[in-house]
C-alpha cells in the first residue's frame, strides 16, 4: 500500500510531529508561523538569532553489556548534565 508519501516527506512529518509533543502546541505553531531560518531571527530587520531548544542526539549507540556498555551510558549522561550549557531534550537513535 502506498501512502504518497516519499520517505523524506514522513521523516519531514515526524519531525514535525515530534517537535509539538517536545515544545507543546502554541511554542511549535509560533515556530511554525517564523520565516525559515534560525528561530528568533528576523531576516527583514537583521535581528538576532535566538537558540529556542538545545538538543543532545545520541546516535546508534549499539549498547553491548558484555562491553560494560551500561556504565558508558552513564557516563555519557552525567557528562552531557555536567555542561554548563546542558541540553533541554536527549535524543537516542538506533
Amino acid at each position: 500500500m502506498n501512502s504518497g508519501l516519499s520517505r523524506r516527506e514522513l521523516l519531514k512529518v515526524g519531525a514535525i510531529v515530534g517537535a509539538g509533543l517536545a515544545l507543546g502546541p502554541r511554542a511549535l505553531a509560533e515556530a511554525l508561523r517564523r520565516p525559515r531560518g534560525l528561530a528568533g531571527a528576523d531576516p527583514q530587520a537583521g535581528g538576532a538569532r535566538k537558540r529556542v531548544l538545545r538538543l543532545a542526539h545520541m546516535t546508534d549507540m549499539h549498547i553491548q553489556p558484555e562491553r560494560a556498555a551500561f556504565e558508558g551510558v552513564a557516563k555519557c549522561l552525567a557528562n552531557l548534565q555536567a555542561l554548563d550549557d546542558k541540553p533541554e531534550m536527549i535524543l537516542t537513535g538506533g
